[in-house]
């Protein structure tokens, strides 16, 4: 059975540099797609000014040894535009949409 593993990097960018971060991570999202255990990311940015953090990723991996493998390849670490606080969840619920193959209970 699938343990999905889920890293969450709050990242703290000055809006002046938030376009040079995104570039990079465009690139280094491309490297990491690739990697074994990948499912997918998503980068979300705050909708207020006075957000802690200006932008949030959620990557999803199959695993958390897929995720910790990929790290060795990531060319992100180490970067200096941004400072992040990332860590690491795995699953403990879900609910999803309610279809009638699917009629969530909580």
């Amino acid at each position: 059975m699938r343990e999905p593993y889920f890293s969450i990097i709050n990242i703290d960018v000055e809006k002046d540099k938030q376009a040079e971060y995104m570039e990079k991570w465009e690139t280094a999202a491309a490297i990491m797609s690739a990697e074994p255990g990948f499912v997918r990311t998503h980068v979300f940015q705050a909708l207020s000014d006075d957000a802690k953090y200006r932008l949030v990723q959620i990557a999803e991996w199959t695993s958390r040894s897929h995720w910790q493998a990929a790290m060795n390849v990531c060319p992100m670490m180490g970067q200096e535009i941004a400072l992040v606080d990332d860590d690491g969840y795995g699953v403990i619920r879900t609910v999803g949409e309610r279809t009638a193959e699917n009629p969530a209970t909580i």
